[in-house]
């Protein structure tokens, strides 16, 4: 679990890395694209983790 977490910490921080940078990014097309991979890997990250903690909460201990 805590490694599930660690890593979940890890993506969302990258995630807002990218969401703070892109402030000073003037290439429309580059933002673009580079918003919807963000978006992308913050959200498969996330029903991954997700899929991983309900795994770990439901085996017996």
């Amino acid at each position: 679990e805590v490694g599930a977490k660690a890593m979940e910490t890890g993506i969302w921080g990258a995630y807002k890395n990218v969401m703070i940078n892109m402030a000073d990014i003037t290439d429309e097309k580059f933002k673009k694209t580079t918003l919807k991979l963000a978006e992308e890997i913050n959200k498969r990250a996330q029903t991954q983790c997700s899929a991983v903690l309900t795994i770990l909460e439901n085996r017996k201990v």
